[in-house]
């Protein structure tokens, strides 16, 4: 088992597609409110690799 999302979450936060041809991830979310409630910052910071970064380890990065 590897480290991406789709390979931890039970099926069901699985990745779906809309009929339209969009997506649905429900496990995505969470992000949001996670975002604002903690005060990290969330991007590709883990050579390409998304993640969060605390307030603290900012300046790092």
């Amino acid at each position: 088992m590897g480290w991406s999302a789709e390979e931890q979450v039970g099926k069901e936060c699985a990745y779906t597609t809309l009929p339209d041809g969009g997506w649905e991830w429900p496990l995505w979310e969470w992000k949001g409110p996670a975002i604002q409630d903690s005060g990290c910052a969330y991007g590709k910071f883990f050579m390409g690799k998304a993640g969060f970064v605390s307030k603290s380890l900012w300046p790092d990065f």
